[in-house]
């Protein structure tokens, strides 16, 4: 199964995106990181997957300042079964 199938909506980067994204980098994520997590955040998506440690580290303790879950795929797919 991919899991791109779960994706139906293109997120556009804009003004809001940017300025989320730059408050996300400091709170220590990532230039790109920061920018996907806004891009997620602004089409309300269920949960961002990814299989980088420090990403999903960083994203767990912070988790009370972002507003999508951040999951690693496998471990997300096992709890859908």
């Amino acid at each position: 199964m991919l899991l791109a199938a779960y994706a139906g909506i293109k997120v556009s980067v804009g003004a809001d995106e940017s300025a989320r994204a730059g408050e996300l980098e400091l709170l220590g994520f990532t230039g790109f990181d920061a920018l996907h997590l806004a891009c997620a955040e602004s089409g309300s998506a269920a949960v961002f997957l990814t299989t980088d440690d420090k990403l999903l580290k960083r994203a767990t303790r912070l988790a009370g300042d972002i507003r999508v879950q951040v999951a690693n795929p496998l471990e997300w797919l096992r709890g859908r079964s």
